[in-house]
């Protein structure tokens, strides 16, 4: 029950499980197996682990482990992974990406403001 309570606290500044830093995201959950926060960094390739055994600890070590990922990087040479930018290529098709010029001039909007209010609606943000 603590556990939950910790959690419950943390939330005023990490939404839903999620950290932020450095333009990172990171997602975590309590193992009671290990006793443990346990994470990873999201939406890369390399695969980023991190663990605390307190919340008050869970951002520090998150953080942690991306300036390691970062450092290691530059000490490699190698261009680290960018996260999520807020851009989406998708592959429509001709005739759907008509469909969607056609729509959007119908409303009076981009694009880009269509497709952004038909995916917040069908996510229901």
């Amino acid at each position: 029950m603590t556990n939950i309570y910790y959690i419950n606290q943390i939330k005023e500044n990490i939404m839903d499980n999620m950290l932020e830093y450095k333009g990172y995201f990171g997602a975590f959950h309590f193992d009671e197996q290990s006793s443990l926060f346990k994470g990873y960094v999201k939406y890369i390739q390399t695969p980023i682990e991190f663990k605390s055994e307190t919340v008050s600890d869970l951002k520090h070590a998150f953080e942690q482990a991306i300036d390691d990922y970062l450092a290691h990087c530059e000490t490699k040479g190698i261009e680290p992974e960018s996260s999520i930018s807020g851009k989406l290529m998708v592959d429509i098709g001709r005739e759907l990406h008509e469909k969607v010029i056609e729509v959007s001039r119908a409303k009076g909007v981009s694009v880009d403001v269509f497709l952004k209010k038909l995916l917040a609606h069908e996510l229901m943000l």
